[in-house]
């Protein structure tokens, strides 16, 4: 971690060197007690000194009295320094009496000892005594203040004092303004103080944050509530470099009158990751900025690198805690002991890691290298893959944060990581990323706008050659941006979960099409609809289904749901019950895309799908794959024996239809008959089929 600047903060030695000093007395009186006489005065300190010509002990007790600012101290300081009080404490055989007590000395508020040592006259009986004056400011701040101060490093410590709206230092070594000089800083007006400090020293964006956190009334309402309060502004020195200070601030007396207020440079660590000891993603902006606009003129391409750990997760439930740090603080020595030779290296959450790097030090065929290894901890090792966003800087304009943002929207448009676990920016990743963000942003109000359009693509009998079924799809009509493509927006709902309103929506209104053509006497073949995998995690949703599945006159015997094999091979067990809930209530269950996942086999054994639906990759292939008939035949030959229907997607051509009807496929689906159709073209569809 980067060493907080020692210059001009404060240490034990400097924090002595700031409350030193004897307790020597400012002022001494000689006062004759039984004769009420005050016989003369010394002092070290003129201004400090009671004229005693011609006054009596009780006059230069009420004098003094008066300069005790605290009217509940002006009392008890009248009880103890009072001549009959003094005789009657010696006549008990106390020989010297103490007080400590605040005074108003010299135009400045300060903390007093009056002690009176008293003695009798062996000449002439009277009880005297020598009343002494000392100053114990420092010492009794240093008794309230020492423990919170040592082993900290300030850069400046100074008293508040409520009553009066008075601010004084005890030390400084921060950078004064021009407007204020040294001199005036020993005791100012508080307020103008703070207008002061905020104009020549705190950034300007946040100038109004300080003189509000700052200001008298916040600070008396927060240490009501705790025993300390402190925030955090940014600061601007002479050369125009920005830190990072902490004001703090407590009450050091009982009365609540006396506010210490201490300030120290924390830019290290606001600005450090203290796990890695590498900057936050707070410090990279920074020490990133004044570095690229430090050279632009110099003609390095820089680059900004986005790096995570794929799977981390699981490294931190498995090996613990301990372990995933053990992680992080070795991926931090691999990247920063690299070929890239990292600028400016930064943790910026969780295991997520930026760096600024010289474009010419990134070797492509290296990197692949850099971000596999293997983890060992506990004597167990895993394979860890890291993946990497790049975002090449042409534009200091731009900004740190969003080119942070783009190295990281690079890293999510990485297709295969053991091959390329990297990607570098590329400005359709941009547009594509609004899109998402549009689709979840503005999903209820398209809902309620009716923008999302249901479309209906038949299945076809391959015999027959008749529409026996339909599956819902869904498209966007934008009123702005027009046709959007599922694969723009779905993407981005199933990420934040929303992906269920949506289906949902698609549900309803294909059940609405089916039951309106029932109840019309019109020709309605089953519809199936799409389930995400993110629905299974909505128990709301899935039991808004089953109610609409078993309510009376509802579309019974006409719902069919779609699941993809790589959806059911994530859901929990808990969901197959669900699944079996819905084929009680007279819904067939799809498996779609079959032969896309890894499990396809092992998934058709665990539940009994009514239909499967063969993976379009497969339907392709035909006539260009010698071996892939072979498969498709069996597969075909498989479902049928375990009393499952098959349709083919994708079918485009004769020859796919051809080789389907002679291996005896049961539907097809694709272009070759229909593409997807709106409402209004798949009901006429249905009506023309129904008039033949």
């Amino acid at each position: 971690m980067e060493e907080i600047k020692k210059e001009g903060s404060i240490n034990q030695v400097q924090l002595d060197a700031i409350l030193e000093g004897r307790p020597d007395y400012l002022s001494s009186y000689r006062v004759n007690l039984t004769k009420d006489e005050c016989e003369y005065g010394t002092s070290k300190v003129p201004e400090a000194l009671i004229a005693t010509s011609g006054i009596s002990a009780t006059e230069l007790f009420d004098i003094a009295a008066e300069r005790v600012p605290d009217e509940d101290e002006r009392q008890v300081y009248a009880e103890y320094i009072d001549r009959y009080s003094l005789l009657n404490a010696y006549s008990s055989g106390q020989k010297s009496v103490s007080l400590n007590h605040n005074y108003h000395l010299c135009g400045k508020d300060m903390y007093l000892t009056t002690t009176i040592n008293m003695y009798r006259n062996p000449l002439t009986g009277d009880v005297e005594g020598v009343v002494y004056l000392f100053d114990m400011s420092h010492h009794y701040l240093e008794k309230k203040i020492q423990s919170r101060l040592i082993g900290k490093q300030f850069e400046s410590i100074a008293v508040i004092r409520v009553s009066t709206g008075k601010f004084y230092l005890l030390s400084q070594f921060l950078y004064i303004p021009e407007s204020m000089s040294r001199a005036s800083l020993d005791e100012v007006d508080y307020i103008t103080h703070v207008k002061d400090v905020s104009s020549s020293y705190i950034v300007e964006e946040e100038r109004d944050i300080f003189i509000y956190n700052s200001s008298m009334e916040n600070l008396k309402e927060q240490l009501e509530k705790e025993e300390s309060y402190y925030f955090t502004v940014k600061t601007v020195n002479e050369a125009g470099e920005r830190r990072y200070k902490k004001f703090t601030y407590y009450y050091i007396d009982e009365k609540k009158d006396r506010i210490i207020s201490s300030m120290e440079d924390v830019t290290g660590v606001i600005e450090r990751d203290s796990l890695t000891g590498l900057y936050n993603r707070r410090g990279f902006v920074r020490a990133a900025g004044h570095i690229i606009e430090e050279n632009k003129d110099s003609g390095i391409q820089y680059a900004v690198m986005f790096f995570n750990i794929k799977n981390f997760k699981a490294v931190n439930d498995y090996y613990g805690i301990d372990g995933g740090d053990m992680l992080l603080r070795g991926f931090t020595a691999r990247v920063r002991e690299s070929f890239l030779k990292p600028v400016v290296f930064a943790r910026s959450e969780a295991d997520h890691f930026v760096c600024l790097v010289d474009s010419e030090n990134i070797d492509y065929d290296k990197l692949p290298l850099l971000l596999r290894g293997v983890f060992t901890c506990n004597n167990h090792s895993v394979e860890v893959q890291g993946l990497c966003g790049i975002y090449m800087v042409k534009d200091a304009g731009v900004g740190i944060n969003r080119m942070c943002d783009r190295a990281k929207l690079a890293k999510e448009h990485i297709t295969d990581i053991h091959v390329k676990p990297y990607a570098i920016y590329e400005s359709c990743m941009r547009e594509m990323y609004l899109e998402k963000a549009l689709s979840v942003n503005s999903i209820d109000s398209a809902i309620d706008n009716k923008e999302f359009k249901v479309y209906y693509q038949p299945v076809i009998d391959i015999h027959t050659e008749k529409i026996v079924s339909a599956e819902a799809l869904v498209r966007w009509i934008h009123p702005e941006y027009g046709f959007i493509p599922p694969d723009r927006f779905i993407p981005g709902l199933e990420e934040t979960g929303l992906v269920s309103k949506l289906d949902m929506y698609v549900f309803s209104e294909t059940s609405r099409f089916i039951k309106e053509r029932s109840d019309n006497n019109q020709f309605i073949v089953p519809i199936s609809t799409n389930l995400s995998w993110m629905d299974f995690y909505d128990t709301n949703m899935l039991d808004n289904l089953l109610v609409n599945l078993k309510q009376e006159g509802g579309p019974h015997g006409y719902v069919r749901f779609e699941v993809t094999e790589t959806s059911y091979a994530g859901m929990a067990e808990k969901n197959h019950s669900v699944l079996k809930a819905f084929k009680d209530a007279g819904a067939s269950i799809l498996i779609d895309d079959f032969g896309s996942g890894y499990s396809s086999f092992s998934t058709i054994t665990e539940y009994d799908f009514d239909i499967l639906k063969l993976d379009m990759g497969f339907v392709r292939k035909i006539g260009k794959n010698s071996k892939i008939g072979s498969v498709i035949h069996a597969i075909i030959d498989m479902a049928h024996h375990m009393d499952m229907r098959v349709i083919a997607e994708g079918v485009e051509t004769e020859e796919q239809i051809s080789f389907l009807r002679r291996h005896g496929c049961d539907y097809v689906q694709g272009y070759y008959y229909s593409k997807p159709l709106p409402m209004e073209d798949f009901a006429k569809m249905l009506n023309e089929q129904q008039s033949a």
